[in-house]
This record gives structure tokens, C-alpha cells and sequence, in this order.
């Protein structure tokens, strides 16, 4: 379990990663979705340092999450 969590929190940077960076980029038109894109951007890059900080290697916190997960998928 210990391999597959820090599998899954490098998978995870990596996808946060790519939302930050199209999240960041482009042009809106109205102001609302310049808004809503920076209030995401604000959550991504939370998430980001979350997951920096829980890096796979401290798997104590991860791998209990991804055994209640396994049972609850196996039920």
C-alpha cells in the first residue's frame, strides 16, 4: 500500500499541476469568469500544497484513506 500511495500523490501533483497551469493562462471576456477561474486557481494551488506537504513518503495519513477505500469498493 505504501508503494501505490506515493504512486497516486505523484499522479495527483502532477495533475494539479497541469490545472494551475491552465487555470493561470488564457483570457476572459466577462468578469465573472476571470472569478470563477482565479477562485479555482486559489483551490488548485491549495490542493497543490496539500499534496506537497502529504508527499507520499509520510504514508501514515494515505494509507489508511486508500484501505477504506479498497473496502468500500470491494462490498
Amino acid at each position: 500500500m505504501t508503494s501505490l500511495a506515493r504512486d497516486i500523490v505523484a499522479k495527483v501533483k502532477a495533475v494539479l499541476h497541469q490545472l494551475i497551469r491552465l487555470c493561470s493562462g488564457g483570457r476572459l471576456s466577462s468578469s465573472n469568469g476571470a472569478h470563477a477561474r482565479s477562485k479555482k486557481l486559489k483551490m488548485f494551488k491549495k490542493m497543490y500544497k496539500e499534496v506537497i506537504y502529504n508527499d507520499g513518503y509520510s504514508a501514515d495519513t494515505i494509507v489508511p484513506i486508500l484501505s477504506t477505500l479498497r473496502r468500500i469498493y470491494l462490498l
